[in-house]
């Protein structure tokens, strides 16, 4: 049975990572930066794979000692993703785009990784109260909602809604 969860977990965040990168393709330069609800677009794109593979991993630091984070440090710059606040950071195409292969890599590796014993562990992270069996559903759920949100923004400026991946 973990092998079947395993798998439908590991094809789901995939789907839903190539709609995610389907609408960061879709994006125009002139709107890369332009807002889409409180954030724009670029921060957008940024938040929904920050907290992708923030979920992934089994905590904060582990996150953050990652060698893609090391590499990337000026991007991430002092995580204000985790602050109570609203984003500040422009974010380039280049980065996003190789974050968003980073983070489609780290997903697959991730859920093979884990066993029974690691999926009734609870997920490290204060604000979530639940184990990590139910997180990565909980994960795909909010890169859904946010590509429901570029998706809705294509709609209304292009009339072009993003394809569905199975």
């Amino acid at each position: 049975m973990i092998e079947n969860y395993k798998s439908a977990i590991a094809n789901q965040i995939n789907a839903s990572l190539q709609m995610l990168g389907a609408a960061i393709q879709g994006c125009d330069e002139e709107r890369w930066h332009e807002p889409v609800a409180k954030m724009s677009f670029a921060q957008l794109a940024f938040h929904t794979l920050f907290y992708t593979d923030l979920y992934l991993g089994p905590n904060i630091d582990a996150m953050k000692a990652q060698a893609f984070h090391q590499e990337y440090a000026s991007s991430f710059g002092d995580y204000e993703e985790l602050a109570n606040q609203p984003q500040t950071t422009r974010y380039e195409r280049n980065f996003i785009d190789a974050y968003l292969s980073f983070v489609a890599e780290k997903a697959q590796q991730a859920i093979q990784r884990e066993t029974p014993e690691t999926l009734e562990q609870p997920a490290d992270f204060p604000w979530l109260k639940m184990n990590r069996f139910e997180l990565h559903p909980y994960n795909i759920r909010h890169i859904n909602y946010h590509v429901g949100q570029f998706s809705l923004l294509g709609l209304q400026e292009k009339n072009q809604s993003l394809a569905w991946v199975k």
